[in-house]
């Protein structure tokens, strides 16, 4: 029985097609210009016998070099389309020539804003929907360098990172943040070297602001879902008060830089990391049985329980009073 393609079977014919994209965009180029000779060539060929409604339109001469003359002025439209847009690229790509030289840091921007755009590009084609931007939530996954933010997203979220750019010259474009597309949700992870204090390198700075208003011009109606955070808890109990104090600092300002830029107060949820490195935490969890184990080891507390001891309360309600004895 015959059955009509489904769009996951179109979806992957195209994404098969796609290597020989550059070929057929040439063959379809040469495709309209034989398109052209060959009409203009029916007109005086064959047009004189041509009849619609019993009416040989193109028989007289004067109509014969009229419909020529439109025909080559549909064919100038065209080419002076083609220019201009050709014409915008190249005062395009100059204007950013002139931006890397005055500003040098502007090269990294300019590649960040080059993947983001292909990647969103890619995004549309990989849901095959209209409301690409809105089919799945966004969250944004944070945490100093080596929390373990990539490692809990590829054990913990079945994804895909459908876009990775090309190096140039042989050469990595190094990510400071990578899309992951699951079913559920999309996620972006951010380079730790992004969640540094503000003042440590001034090209880490711009590319976070950068990725910031990429995400605010791109959806400004909800730029985010939620922000993940992550905590490498081995690592901020040994800390000493002052290190302890700076990172969070620094964490704190990350999350006043999100809410500043996208104007919106979202959802945090802290993964604590490594708990397996903790002393103890595999007895504990040897013990639990296999409900417990299956279940989120978390708790879930309201909006300002933070600001007097209702965490306390809720951490009590929800079983983890353990956590903090």
């Amino acid at each position: 029985m015959f059955r009509l393609p489904t769009p996951r079977l179109l979806s992957g014919l195209k994404s098969a097609l796609r290597p020989a994209m550059p070929r057929f965009k040439v063959s379809a180029f040469w495709l309209l210009i034989l398109a052209w000779i060959f009409l203009l060539v029916w007109i005086w060929w064959k047009g004189p016998t041509w009849t619609l409604y019993e009416e040989q339109w193109l028989k007289p001469l004067a109509n014969r070099w009229l419909a020529t003359a439109a025909w080559g002025i549909i064919a100038l439209m065209w080419l002076t389309v083609r220019v201009m847009k050709r014409l915008q690229q190249l005062e395009k790509m100059q204007k950013q020539q002139r931006e890397e030289a005055v500003d040098p840091l502007s090269v990294e921007l300019n590649a960040q804003q080059r993947y983001l755009d292909r990647w969103l590009l890619r995004l549309q084609r990989y849901l095959d929907n209209r409301r690409f931007l809105w089919q799945l939530p966004w969250y944004m996954v944070i945490g100093p360098a080596g929390s373990g933010k990539t490692t809990l997203l590829r054990e913990g979220f079945p994804s895909d990172i459908i876009y990775a750019p090309e190096g140039a010259r042989g050469a990595e474009q190094r990510l400071y943040l990578t899309p992951h597309v699951g079913k559920q949700a999309v996620i972006f992870d951010i380079d730790g070297t992004l969640c540094a204090p503000a003042d440590a390198d001034i090209l880490h700075r711009r590319l976070w602001e950068h990725a910031l208003g990429w995400l605010k011009e791109k959806r400004a109606r909800q730029p985010l879902n939620g922000i993940i955070l992550t905590l490498d808890l081995p690592d901020l109990l040994t800390a000493d008060k002052r290190r302890r104090e700076h990172l969070l600092q620094t964490l704190r300002s990350r999350l006043q830089d999100i809410r500043q830029h996208l104007h919106c107060q979202l959802p945090v949820y802290v993964v604590l990391t490594r708990l397996d490195l903790l002393q103890g935490f595999a007895a504990l969890f040897q013990s639990l049985n296999r409900q417990d184990r299956d279940a989120i080891l978390g708790v879930t507390f309201t909006r300002r329980a933070h600001e007097n001891d209702d965490w306390r309360t809720e951490l009590n309600a929800s079983g983890r009073h353990g956590w903090i004895e």
